[in-house]
């Protein structure tokens, strides 16, 4: 495992997330279903480009493999952000 291993795995995560969100927008909001299609063809035109990327880097490493989660250095502040919400929520009850 690289750190470019996980840089390329949670930018791609945001990238197709991104095009889901826009995709949604599209389909849900503007009722376009020929937008709704571009998107979901360009969201996984990325997800075939970043596994074509993949098998290129050196070691031919899965991008999914790559992640470690346990050792990221933001999960205990994010576990921690869910655990404040849910204290705010609590109290507007």
């Amino acid at each position: 495992m690289t750190p470019l291993h996980r840089i390329i795995d949670a930018s791609a995560n945001r990238s197709r997330e991104a095009l889901r969100v826009l995709e949604d927008i599209a389909r849900f909001a503007l009722n376009d279903q020929d937008l709704s299609g571009d998107l979901k063809r360009l969201r996984h035109a990325l997800t075939e480009a970043v596994g074509s990327l993949a098998a290129s880097l050196p070691d031919a490493l899965m991008l999914l493999e790559s992640r470690d989660t346990e050792g990221d250095v933001f999960i205990v502040r994010r576990r921690l952000d869910r655990l404040d919400l849910i204290a705010v929520l609590k109290t507007r009850e």
